[in-house]
């Protein structure tokens, strides 16, 4: 089981489908832990709610992109200004 987190500033949220967060830095949260500030650029994390994605995007580029349609579901916790994000996966064996 592996758990990873993911600090942003200042929701904003549109009238469509989907609600975006302007991000102060990304810590990747598949593979290889690694950082992204927003000094190199725009970052944001986008959630489309009717398709049940979550992305992640450096300016018009996609950094990462993941189905939210998972067991367990991922935890969306805020603080102050700052939301988290904590994705868990585990694999399953059947014998």
């Amino acid at each position: 089981m592996a758990g990873y987190i993911c600090p942003v500033r200042q929701s904003q949220f549109s009238q469509s489908n989907d609600r975006s967060w302007s991000l102060a830095k990304y810590t990747k949260l598949l593979g290889e832990k690694e950082e992204v500030l927003t000094a190199e650029s725009r970052l944001c994390v986008v959630i489309n709610t009717s398709l049940r994605y979550l992305s992640v995007l450096s300016g018009s580029t996609t950094i990462e992109e993941m189905s939210l349609i998972s067991i367990p579901a991922p935890v969306i916790k805020t603080r102050d200004h700052d939301v988290f994000f904590r994705l868990t996966s585990h694999v399953s064996s059947f014998k």
